[in-house]
């Protein structure tokens, strides 16, 4: 677990961990990688702290509920806006491709906008010149999409060997995209702990080859990129310290 400040950033392949966070005389711990509770407490937590420069918030379960109501909380929607108007800066980090997510912004009617988006949980992107669309900040997305083609070079048969498997001993559906496989939708979750096994022995001579899971979801990718490093990328440039990020 990467530690910022009194704050914990989540673990890669969608791991639970937790956050804490301490104004006297108030404490507040909480799921992240779960359905966000208390709502109110979280983000009055992040505004009673005036050190918070750079928040960054998943989109799923957290600022959207898929099993409670309401789906969208306007008082945390209020709290964020207060934020930013105070000089803070909001980035959405996600799972969710840039199109997913700007469909998840227009479906939930979302009163305000994020300042920046880190989006399938490595890539970096800030506001366009013409103020709608996204654009790649820096240099990063580039070097994550080389770092990729690379690797998933260099482990052909180790991916073959991982088709085979998921065909013929499961009954997981494969994903792909224009590169390849991306990944995977399991039908369970004791069928998707038999394939990250499968994976974990399958890789053992490329450590560079990770995953990132989120229940019976499995997506392939480099280990050097992740939310947290997509994340500790965005406040390298903006210049914000550690110590500064939520």
């Amino acid at each position: 677990m990467q530690h910022i400040g009194r704050l914990f950033l989540p673990q890669r392949r969608g791991e639970s961990t937790l956050h804490t966070c301490s104004v006297a005389p108030y404490q507040f711990v909480f799921p992240v990688c779960g359905e966000l509770r208390r709502r109110h407490q979280f983000l009055n937590c992040f505004w009673m702290d005036s050190r918070i420069k750079l928040l960054s918030i998943d989109f799923d379960g957290t600022l959207v509920s898929r099993i409670s109501e309401p789906v969208l909380d306007a008082q945390c929607m209020e709290l964020i806006r207060k934020l930013q108007k105070a000089g803070a800066i909001w980035a959405i980090n996600t799972g969710r491709s840039v199109d997913l997510l700007e469909s998840g912004l227009a479906d939930f009617a979302f009163p305000i906008r994020p300042d920046f988006i880190l989006t399938t949980e490595r890539d970096v992107f800030r506001p366009g010149r013409n103020g709608d669309n996204w654009e790649p900040f820096g240099d990063w997305n580039a070097r994550c999409a080389r770092d990729h083609a690379e690797l998933f070079s260099s482990v052909e048969t180790v991916i073959a060997e991982f088709v085979d498997f998921v065909t013929q001993k499961t009954k997981a559906r494969l994903l792909y995209n224009w590169e390849g496989l991306e990944g995977l939708v399991a039908e369970n979750d004791e069928e998707m702990e038999r394939i990250t096994d499968f994976i974990k022995r399958a890789r053992a001579e490329h450590p560079k080859l990770d995953y990132q899971r989120n229940t019976v979801y499995l997506r392939f990718c480099h280990a050097d990129y992740h939310k947290g490093a997509a994340l500790g990328e965005l406040a390298r440039l903006l210049e914000v310290p550690r110590e500064h990020i939520f």
